[in-house]
């Protein structure tokens, strides 16, 4: 963007290198309450207002605007995540996955602590006697915090709470991967040292790259990564590079006589074999699925079409209820004035087919996945809902009940970005506010 001279002396002083830098911002003398929505959106410090750089840039757009303090500000932010709470209370049920709650919970980090806050949130947002599922992981504390929801919430629960407890598959994914690990403890820790020594300074750096030239590898990846002990993706990663440039990697050993970490032969033999199941690994954290033999799967698609039909009765059973309560007001929804009869007696007949909406769902033929690449399997059963009435519903439920704490987990990220070293001293509830109405505004980051 080309730099404006505010002084009009035909130089570009420091102010104009401001503006040259960041994107030029609007002001009018109409600026109001939902401007606020810049600070969620832009990560921005509430004493952004009273720079003097901002105020200098503000002037020139419009002199005549009123100013405002950092803590104008944080109030203004407030009210928004409050007018924003209330909205979605009103319609969370048709809304997608949002934030909640985003507070800071002191110790001790129990069991029965966790149990005690969420039952607090939860009645904070009226939902609970709406509660379907809990996805967690598996620390200790948490099958202690589900067992004490389930004995509280026992008689609004599906299923006497048999489909309550939900455990991460990446979590679970990733302890199974962790394990597999340790078989190549040795030349994974030379790796991790290695990269560690050529990212150490700029010289290492260098040399490596005059090595990765002599022995004529393609960098086209961006180099050596280290990895996140705790995280197997980054691991794998770490390793399939490392792999890459092991013949560099080689060179450096004879030139540079203080790297003394790299792997030897069968080592590296070993973190290729690991290597190539990682990626099947990665494959499998994309998908969620597993291969398994032909009477496993028969086993457990028998045990899966047992469970389908238990939870569909009790979808069925409250169903009844409900349409009962309708019926007994005199009252059926979506259906045109005068029609009632008649939309009673199809339903009878229907009925007596002796099929229920799961078996007509059942027999039916599998939808040809050429023709429907793009088929959003939760629009399929809001427009089929009127053909499978309790079935659409139950299938709309279960298939939004999130498999793995991913989704939860990146709002911490969200939150290091807002609580960071230069808004170290905000409220709990400031950010939260900053945190939640950012998540209901814009929704969840890109991920990758």
């Amino acid at each position: 963007m080309e730099a404006i001279d505010l002084n009009d002396d035909g130089q570009n002083d420091v102010m104009d290198e401001y503006i040259e830098d960041h994107e030029v911002i609007e002001i009018s003398e109409e600026w109001n309450l939902n401007s606020d929505s810049s600070y969620e959106e832009h990560d921005l410090p509430y004493k952004f207002v009273e720079y003097k750089g901002i105020i200098m840039a503000f002037t020139y757009v419009n002199s005549s605007i009123e100013y405002w303090s950092g803590n104008t500000a944080a109030s203004d932010v407030l009210k928004i995540y409050e007018s924003e709470k209330q909205k979605l209370r009103k319609i969370l049920n048709d809304f997608p996955a949002k934030i909640l709650s985003f507070i800071a919970f002191p110790p001790p980090h129990s069991g029965i602590a966790i149990a005690m806050k969420l039952i607090e949130l939860l009645k904070e947002w009226g939902l609970e006697k709406k509660v379907l599922c809990l996805t967690v992981d598996n620390a200790s504390s948490n099958d202690t915090m589900q067992s004490i929801m389930k004995r509280l919430f026992h008689k609004d629960l599906v299923c006497n709470e048999e489909f309550f407890h939900v455990r991460c598959s990446a979590h679970i994914l990733n302890l199974v991967v962790q394990d597999g690990l340790t078989v190549i403890g040795g030349a994974l820790q030379k790796t991790r040292e290695s990269v560690k020594f050529i990212k150490a300074s700029e010289s290492r750096e260098t040399i490596f790259q005059n090595c990765v030239e002599t022995v004529g590898v393609e960098d086209d990846e961006g180099g050596l990564v280290l990895d996140v002990s705790t995280r197997w993706n980054s691991t794998f990663l770490m390793l399939s590079r490392a792999i890459k440039f092991k013949h560099a990697l080689g060179n450096l050993a004879d030139v540079e006589v203080s790297y003394v970490s790299y792997p030897s032969y069968s080592e590296w033999r070993r973190a290729e074999v690991i290597c190539k199941l990682l990626k099947s690994f990665a494959e499998i954290t994309n998908l969620i699925s597993v291969y398994e033999a032909q009477s496993t799967c028969k086993k457990r698609l028998t045990n899966v079409r047992s469970k389908i039909y238990k939870l569909f009765g009790a979808y069925k059973k409250n169903h009844r209820i409900s349409s009962a309560a309708t019926t007994s007001q005199g009252e059926i929804h979506d259906v045109p004035a005068g029609y009632g009869g008649f939309y009673a007696f199809f339903s009878q007949k229907a009925v007596g087919s002796g099929k229920s909406a799961l078996d007509i769902y059942l027999d039916e033929p599998l939808l040809d996945m050429a023709a429907y690449k793009k088929l959003n399997v939760l629009h399929y059963w809001r427009d089929n809902s009127a053909r499978f009435k309790e079935l659409a519903t139950m299938a709309r439920e279960v298939l939004s009940i999130p498999i793995t704490t991913v989704a939860s987990e990146s709002s911490f990220s969200i939150g290091s970005r807002v609580l960071n070293k230069y808004m170290s001293c905000l409220l709990p509830t400031n950010v939260q506010a900053l945190v939640c109405t950012r998540n209901w505004l814009k929704g969840f980051p890109a991920m990758g």
